[in-house]
């Protein structure tokens, strides 16, 4: 069986000269997943440089062991960065990516805090008496205990739940794996764009110690809104809230960087993010035996380099990779001059494309193969 790897935090130790870090600032990982809570920028090349030896350190570490005092030093000409390790504080460790043999008995350690003077007005609250009254006579109570599920990832809702007592957590899987996205408090409802869409749910909700849920069947919630306008009205104003709110989120964190894998957020879908988004900094992209660096303008991708590939080329080399882990560090200025490394000359559209048009291509030569 493959050891488990024990969360850590690297920080800062000396920034050296490079111009993204800062003294005592970190990162926490845990197996080969990243997350950023204590702020401040973090050079994608630094990151991408001290991993290997860490996941060395952290292979060979014995159970129960302190850290070592090991310094791990960016290994990037004329950086001089190092990170010393620590054990990582209950803020370091909300949010990250954790694999399912390793999530703890209850969520409830892993829930971000929360001001509930900054959340909006529960839905329950927003009602009239007579609207809660109709919500409990067609619904009705059901029960969890902590870490059940409430809404399973991947399966078909036929309810729309409000949460009566108690907390749920928000978790999305992929490839095995489990990241926890947000938080449901009481009076709040869920399940509604599953519901309303009448595709399989892409998140997983779970009691976070005792819950009850008011359950509604989609039949007798539509009956419902038809009867009572004000309730649609109430709702549709609260979803346009919550993609309001989730767009603001993923703003956020493309202002202060992206940590992730090619498993959870393909390459495709990451470079139409920050198209999307214009953003301006690196992207460095490295699996265990190559790794790449995107540059991004005012969100087009201006140079690109994989090992001794450069330019367009190195692109759709990398739009191959399956697996691997990113960091998109955003910058104020990158170099656009025209001799620079790697320069790419058409533009990201175009380049997707063709990079998409090369990948099918291979495949399906691939498939023609013979087996065995």
């Amino acid at each position: 069986m493959q050891k488990e790897q024990r969360p850590v935090s690297l920080v800062v130790h000396t920034p050296g000269h490079c111009p993204m870090l800062r003294r005592d600032e970190g990162f926490s990982l845990r197996g080969q997943d990243l997350t950023n809570p204590r702020g401040g920028k973090l050079c994608a090349e630094a990151i991408c440089s001290v991993f290997p030896r860490l996941q060395q350190i952290l292979v060979e570490l014995p159970d129960g062991a302190n850290f070592p005092n090991e310094l791990l030093v960016c290994s990037v000409p004329g950086c001089g960065a190092s990170f010393r390790m620590e054990e990582p504080t209950p803020v370091d460790q909300s949010g990250m990516f954790t694999m399912p043999s390793m999530r703890r008995r209850s969520d409830r350690a892993l829930l971000p805090e929360s001001d509930p003077n900054k959340r909006p007005t529960p839905f329950l609250r927003r009602l009239t008496l007579d609207l809660r009254d109709e919500l409990h006579f067609v619904g009705f109570e059901r029960r969890y205990s902590d870490g059940q599920r409430m809404v399973e990832q991947g399966m078909i809702v036929n309810q729309l739940f409000v949460l009566l007592h108690g907390t749920a957590s928000v978790v999305v899987k992929r490839e095995g794996e489990e990241m926890m996205i947000g938080s449901i408090m009481e009076g709040e409802f869920f399940g509604e764009y599953a519901l309303l869409t009448e595709v399989a749910s892409e998140i997983e909700v779970r009691a976070v110690g005792d819950c009850i849920a008011l359950a509604l069947n989609r039949k007798d919630f539509y009956q419902l809104l038809l009867k009572r306008p004000q309730l649609l009205t109430i709702m549709a104003k609260m979803v346009a809230e919550k993609f309001k709110a989730a767009a603001k989120s993923v703003e956020n964190e493309l202002s202060r960087g992206i940590l992730g894998k090619l498993s959870m957020i393909p390459l495709p879908d990451l470079v139409q993010s920050l198209y999307q988004s214009r953003r301006t900094g690196s992207l460095v992209i490295h699996n265990p035996v190559e790794q790449a660096l995107l540059i991004f303008a005012d969100g087009t991708i201006i140079s690109a380099r994989c090992g001794k590939r450069y330019g367009a080329e190195a692109f759709y080399r990398v739009l191959e990779w399956h697996e691997g882990e990113f960091c998109f560090e955003p910058s104020d200025a990158v170099d656009v001059s025209e001799d620079r490394d790697g320069a790419v000359a058409l533009d990201t559209v175009a380049l997707m494309m063709e990079g998409m048009r090369r990948v099918d291509e291979k495949m399906r030569a691939l498939a023609k193969l013979p087996r065995g």
